[in-house]
């Protein structure tokens, strides 16, 4: 994900200096989530996406394929909702359609 937090702020045009004001944090901070020195707790990947104006699941892909956030996201959406057997189950079918390494 680190790779993607640079092109995800560049694509929204900001610079580290701006998203960190954003943010109340520091540039240095923020290049450091970019380089994957450190790991962005999940509410400040909730922040980020808003600052970058995309769903957090989308920041784990390019933003090019902001569409496999945006499935990512649905996907999680729908499993958070079922009863834990029901999750088990529709897993259970997503790693039988998962193609082979």
């Amino acid at each position: 994900m680190s790779g993607h937090l640079r092109a995800w702020r560049k694509n929204s045009g900001r610079t580290l200096q701006q998203v960190a004001a954003v943010l109340g944090t520091t540039h240095t901070t923020i290049l450091r989530y970019e380089r994957g020195d450190m790991k962005p707790t999940a509410d400040m990947l909730r922040r980020l996406a808003e600052v970058y104006g995309c769903l957090p699941a989308e920041l784990q892909y390019d933003p090019s394929e902001r569409d496999r956030g945006r499935r990512m996201h649905e996907a999680i959406e729908i499993l958070a909702a079922l009863e834990p057997e029901l999750a088990e189950r529709w897993l259970e079918i997503g790693r039988l359609l998962k193609p082979a390494p």
